[in-house]
């Protein structure tokens, strides 16, 4: 006996993996009875939907959109990741459309939208900043779904913290009433910084968009950091924090005739000064060039530029991170 080919609706069920348990098994005849429509002419809609990651916004059997898809953002589960660009995340979001999750003590009865944070160094400042005549509240849980707020950060619209711990948290963008969309800015900052002449007090680099640059001139300072390929006494350290693993590309040249640059990448904190260099390279002319490193893991870094023998100058330096 010839086999009935499935119908559209029955494949459609198949593929969601809602009804049917193969799509070989949609088209043995009999089974795609099951598949087709009831007889008033209504859509059949499944009882339980697909995984996050298989919704989409569809149709209804009478025309209307029928949305199957959780949006990015709207609970613990379905979390969103924050697009760091080396230590700063900057996006525009909306609490609208969301349902209200979770709150704390500094408010949040309307809808929230959840991102996942992973802080990497105690410094952090979180930014919420509203389009429209709403209050927003910000706040930190290490535990998503616990009702009491348990990292002890809540604010009305941002905040500073230099004495947070390092790890995984929940970033919840809250709000009281109707909501409304928001600018959200998360930056994350070592607590030692300074003029960048020891590992101690690093200088930070402050990037616009993937890239930082740098225009100095290497001191003499014998402070910072000796690394495996030169010797030379000026060495300038830098921080570079990275919240997200990313690709790190960076160039000293040197502005100065005679002075032979050169860039080193080494691990921060303790391994500035123990740890040895993840790269370093030595200029022969008035370039030194650290190619695309990829993907260096999420973290703080320090740079290291320096110059070949006893030469010291004034130099630029580029550095660009990129996913």
């Amino acid at each position: 006996m010839q086999r009935k080919p499935p119908t559209d609706a029955c494949l459609w069920s198949c593929i969601l993996g809602l009804w049917m348990a193969s799509l070989a098994a949609c088209s043995s005849g009999g089974l795609c009875e099951s598949c087709q429509s009831p007889q008033d002419g209504s859509a059949a809609l499944p009882d339980v939907l697909p995984p996050a990651d298989l919704r989409q916004s569809g149709s209804a059997g009478d025309g209307s959109s029928l949305d199957l898809g959780a949006r990015d953002g709207e609970d613990c589960t379905d979390a969103r990741q924050l697009p760091f660009l080396a230590n700063r995340a900057v996006l525009n979001d909306t609490t609208l459309g969301r349902r209200n999750d979770t709150s704390s003590r500094c408010g949040g009865a309307d809808g929230d939208t959840v991102y996942r944070l992973k802080v990497v160094e105690p410094y952090l400042f979180v930014e919420v900043v509203p389009v429209g005549p709403w209050s927003p509240h910000v706040y930190l849980k290490t535990y998503c779904e616990s009702s009491e707020l348990v990292a002890d950060t809540c604010a009305t619209s941002a905040f500073w913290d230099s004495h947070f711990p390092t790890g995984n948290y929940f970033l919840i963008v809250d709000g009281d009433g109707a909501g409304g969309d928001y600018k959200l800015t998360v930056e994350q900052r070592p607590t030692a910084l300074g003029m960048g002449d020891t590992c101690k007090t690093p200088q930070l680099l402050t990037f616009a968009g993937d890239t930082a640059t740098v225009t100095a001139y290497t001191r003499g300072s014998t402070g910072g950091p000796k690394v495996r390929c030169a010797s030379a006494a000026g060495r300038d350290v830098y921080s570079l924090v990275l919240g997200a693993p990313q690709k790190i590309e960076a160039t000293v040249t040197a502005l100065t005739p005679g002075f032979y640059p050169v860039l080193a990448l080494r691990g921060g904190g303790t391994a500035c000064t123990s740890g040895g260099d993840l790269e370093c390279v030595a200029a022969t002319g008035s370039v030194a060039t650290l190619a695309p490193i990829s993907p260096v893991d999420t973290g703080s870094y320090t740079l290291v530029v320096t110059g070949t023998g006893s030469t010291t100058g004034q130099y630029r330096l580029d550095v660009k991170v990129r996913p």
